[in-house]
């Protein structure tokens, strides 16, 4: 992903075509990921895949309210 990215190993929990795009339902440890791959992912459930992410394209989101939350340079802020 380049400078400044992150990863590691997760496992497909789900996956939800959509059309243009599909939705990767993803876990890895406690956290629960959703990744958004264009077209048509042929992945299966179960699948343990590598996943990287850019900081810059990164959302985040309150579990409680479900709202987004901004993320500043010198923080995050709800």
């Amino acid at each position: 992903c380049g400078p400044g990215s992150f990863g590691g190993d997760a496992e497909v929990v789900s996956v939800e075509a959509m059309g243009a795009e599909t939705l990767v339902y993803l876990k890895t440890g406690d956290i629960d990921l959703v990744a958004r791959a264009l077209g048509q992912a042929d992945i299966a459930a179960g699948t343990v895949i590598k996943f990287g992410i850019a900081p810059d394209r990164l959302h985040l989101f309150n579990a409680e309210s479900g709202r987004r939350i901004r993320v500043t340079r010198d923080g995050m802020a709800d």
